[in-house]
């Protein structure tokens, strides 16, 4: 390096120095991947934590519903066949609620025929029409309101029958 500029660049790694202490050991902190990692595995038990409580809280309400309409609350706790009766509820063939398998279009129908369910179950229930959106914004609270309200099921009674009972 050229004589002349070795003072001037010695005066920047001695300026470089200041209160966090030499450049070289600020850049080589080992802690900050473990710190990242707790935040990650927080976030992750975060999420768990919420998704199981609203998994538990949904079931709940939507087992209420259920002994309202006359059909088994225990069916609210088996994922998929749920919503086989929730379809059934709104007086559509329970099969389409397996469209949620369908990635895409197959989704999206599942939502579009959930809403109107949820609409036809509302109705049922002697809600008004308008109280669909609260299910479309709001699902768990729409349900909260059918299950712990006085409301009572006008439709027809549901049958509720295990795949196994329909095949004798």
């Amino acid at each position: 390096m050229n004589e002349y500029l070795l003072p001037f660049f010695s005066r920047i790694s001695t300026f470089n120095d200041g209160i966090y202490g030499s450049s070289s050991s600020y850049m080589s902190d080992d802690s900050a991947p473990g710190v990242a990692i707790l935040a990650t595995l927080a976030y992750i038990f975060f999420i768990l934590i919420l998704t199981i409580g609203a998994y538990v809280f949904v079931s709940i309400c939507l087992s209420k519903v259920f002994k309202k309409a006359g059909i088994k609350p225990w069916i609210a706790w088996v994922p998929f066949y749920n919503n086989w009766k929730f379809f059934e509820m709104g007086s559509f063939h329970g099969a389409l609620s397996l469209l949620t398998l369908v990635p895409y279009a197959g989704t999206l129908a599942f939502m579009i025929l959930y809403w109107i369910s949820a609409y036809r179950i509302g109705l049922r229930f002697g809600k008004e029409g308008a109280f669909v959106l609260l299910s479309i914004f709001l699902s768990p609270v729409w349900l909260g309101i059918l299950a712990f309200d006085k409301s009572k099921w006008s439709g027809a009674k549901i049958h509720s029958t295990t795949p196994t009972e329909s095949a004798k």
